[in-house]
Order: C-alpha cells, then structure tokens, then sequence
C-alpha cells in the first residue's frame, strides 16, 4: 500500500495517534529537538503531548488560520537558528484535512509551498491525515499528488473508510525503520495484525466512491438546514464529511439532548423514532456532525427530518435572535 500515496514503505500501526507518536520520534533523534505545528492541531489537542512525554521533544505552536492552514511566514519566522541556546527545529507538521476547523482541506499549492519552503529550511515534513482520503476526494486528486508534498504520512483507516480499527505510516525505507522499531517499543507490534490489515484493505475499495457520497450526504443535511432559515440553527457549505451546526441563543448541550431524544409527538409524526448523534463543537457554540459509510441516503433523509423537527420546536420555545435572523 506504500505505493499508494508513493513512498518506498509503509507499516500498520493500531490507531492514528500512534501512527503520528511512532513518526514524530522518527523524525526527532535527540531530546530537546522541535516540532512546529499548530495550535488547532490533533497532534497538539488530543494526542496527550505523547511526544513530550516518549521523546522529550518540543513543540512550538503557531496559530492554525481558519483554513486549517499555517502561514508560511510564520513556519519561516519559527524556524531556530540558535543552536546553541534553543531547541533544534526538526519537523514541521500539517493536519489534512484539518477537524477542529471542521473538516476544512489543504489546497495542494499550500502543501506544496510548505514543502519547498520547509526542506529549504531543513525541516522534514509529516502530514496527519488521518481524512486524507476524504481531502483527495474533495480536491480530486490520487493520494500521491498529496503526499509528494510531505516525507512521512499517518492515515487512518477506521475514519470515514470505515475499517474497525488501524492506520498506516509511509515513508522511505530509513524513516519506516525507524519507525516499525518506535512501534515495537510502543507496543504496536502485532503478530494478529493481518486479520486487521485484511479489514482495511477491504475498507479501500472503491474509497472515492463511498467518500464522494459521504460529501454528497454531508452537503444535503447543510442545504437543508440552510433552508430551514432558522434563528437558531445555521451550516455552512461543508467542503468534506463533516457538517457543523452553527448554534445562536441556544447551547449546543439542548440541542443534542433533542436530537437524542426521541418524543411520542415525534415518533407519531415521523412513523419511527429517530436519533442524531453529534458533538458538542467550539465551546458549546457548534455542533458537529459527520457523515460515513455506514449513513446511507435514507439515513441522510432521516437525519434532516429531525433536524428540522428540531428547529421548528426551538422556534416555538424561544424568540428569535436578530443576529441569527439576519444570516
């Protein structure tokens, strides 16, 4: 599968966030040695510092735009030339797409900018994609135009592919050694490893197309809910998988407890009981949902009568918000 995204070799790691620890200490030799990603970052957010704790290295944290995306600038300006008295900057790493900035998608002329730029630094470059088929699908592109513009990958197979469990590393063949011995050492050396890499596998076929409809899905829950014109509820158009409720006068904890509840007056309405689970996003002020290969069009369907269920009883308890009103 190495071939894939077009490097020399690749390895099977349990789960993502060992996939990336396995590749930053790969990349990082010596204590006190510096990563430079961003402050939105999963690496950062929720990966437990890992690479502190197993590495001793440092990490120096820029501001993640909008976009998901790091300014170039800001990459160049962090970059230590002091030697002596500060860590040395090593690695710099990008996350494709990118989740706390709701599934948002790296152009390839950024990533490939911030390839040029970094080796010209004399950083190497890792790239989280945990969703980075779901980027190629959105920029329809195979996943080695992608991952030309970095030196070492982390994919997740249990995301949106719908595999139980596994991602993969890829790199050159000193980069993988290094780093099928950091996995033995973290203990993500499996000898029942082919019963879950078979699973995976099996999650790769045909990934555009199960990924294209997953777009497709999370747009039509979003076109619906724009529809709606509520005073409470807005989504913007998602660019992949995830869509994010966009909350005004309402906390996000109410409105889960509605989704995931289901009223007699509902289930009389609607003829079945419906349930949308969703994650409470940007401090009670979004709420996320994601679409995969298990949320068929029905499902889609169903998801959108009980947001709209949703907001119609909203409207009826509450008054309406201007700022909202006026989106």
């Amino acid at each position: 599968m190495a071939a894939l995204f077009g490097k020399e070799d690749a390895i099977f790691v349990p789960s993502g966030t060992m996939g990336n620890l396995c590749s930053l200490l790969s990349h990082c030799f010596g204590r006190s040695e510096e990563i430079i990603l961003g402050d939105k970052s999963h690496i950062f957010c929720y990966e437990q510092g890992a690479y502190s704790q197993f590495g001793g290295i440092v990490s120096h944290l820029l501001p993640n735009q909008p976009d998901g995306s790091i300014r170039l600038d800001q990459i160049e300006s962090a970059r230590r030339r002091d030697r002596l008295h500060q860590p040395t900057s090593r690695l710099l790493c990008l996350e494709n797409t990118h989740n706390l900035s709701g599934g948002r998608v790296l152009p390839l002329d950024y990533m490939r900018q911030a390839y040029e730029m970094s080796h010209k630094l004399g950083l190497q470059v890792h790239l989280d994609g945990a969703r980075l088929m779901n980027a190629t699908v959105a920029l329809q592109c195979s996943p080695r135009e992608m991952t030309q513009f970095c030196d070492s990958i982390s994919m997740c197979f249990s995301k949106g592919l719908g595999a139980p469990a596994g991602a993969i590393v890829a790199g050159d063949k000193d980069f993988i050694d290094r780093a099928r011995r950091m996995r033995k050492a973290l203990g993500g050396g499996m000898r029942q490893v082919g019963i879950l890499a078979a699973a995976a596998f099996v999650a790769m076929e045909n990934y555009e197309t199960k990924i294209a409809a997953d777009h497709t899905n999370a747009r039509r829950i979003a076109e619906a809910v724009q529809a709606l014109r509520s005073p409470f509820v807005y989504a913007d158009y998602p660019e992949t998988n995830f869509v994010m409720l966009k909350l005004c006068g309402v906390p996000a904890n109410e409105v889960l407890d509605q989704l995931n509840t289901v009223t007699p007056s509902e289930e009389e309405h609607h003829g079945r009981g419906i349930i949308v689970r969703g994650f409470s996003w940007a401090n009670g002020t979004q709420i996320r949902l994601v679409t995969h290969c298990n949320i068929s069009d029905e499902d889609t369907t169903w998801a959108i009568k009980k947001i709209a269920w949703v907001a119609h009883h909203l409207t009826q308890r509450k008054p309406a918000s201007s700022k909202m009103a006026a989106v």
